[in-house]
């Protein structure tokens, strides 16, 4: 609307106008949605034994028994790849990609492996959904709700 009212006869000045105005206001509204998530940013890490998946965060461990999970989401493949780890009492979300990559990492999560998936399902897991990119597993902790 404003490039019509400044130049109705050119469109090639129209354009310039609407690119300019994209530019100022685009990137700093970017700029500031993205803030946010860079500062709480944390180096974190996931590992899945036996009996228990152990979070690491920022240097603080959290163990969380394979019973106390109700829900436990695996997406990848996209800047919106996250981990999702729901409990009775807590929801813990690992968004990976919108925040910058550590360097010589990928801003992404892997694909979850065949062995994990069978330590999961020997936990006590049943998958809910799944596609190639997304795997949702109820937790034994879903039927006590």
């Amino acid at each position: 609307m404003l490039a019509i009212l400044m130049a109705p006869e050119s469109s090639g000045e129209a354009r310039i106008v609407v690119v300019a105005s994209a530019l100022v206001l685009g990137i700093p509204l970017t700029l500031a949605v993205k803030v946010p998530f860079r500062w709480r940013s944390r180096v974190c890490s996931l590992t899945f034994t036996d009996a228990a998946l152990l979070l690491m965060v920022d240097g603080s461990l959290r163990t969380l028994s394979y019973d106390e999970v109700a829900k436990f989401i695996w997406a990848t493949g996209t800047e919106y790849s996250r981990c999702v780890i729901e409990t009775k009492s807590s929801r813990v979300s690992l968004l990976v990609g919108i925040a910058r990559p550590l360097t010589s990492r990928r801003p992404d999560l892997p694909a979850i492996s065949d062995e994990t998936r069978r330590v999961l399902i020997a936990a006590g897991f049943t998958v809910h959904a799944e596609s190639t990119a997304y795997l949702q597993l109820q937790g034994p902790a879903a039927s006590s709700r």
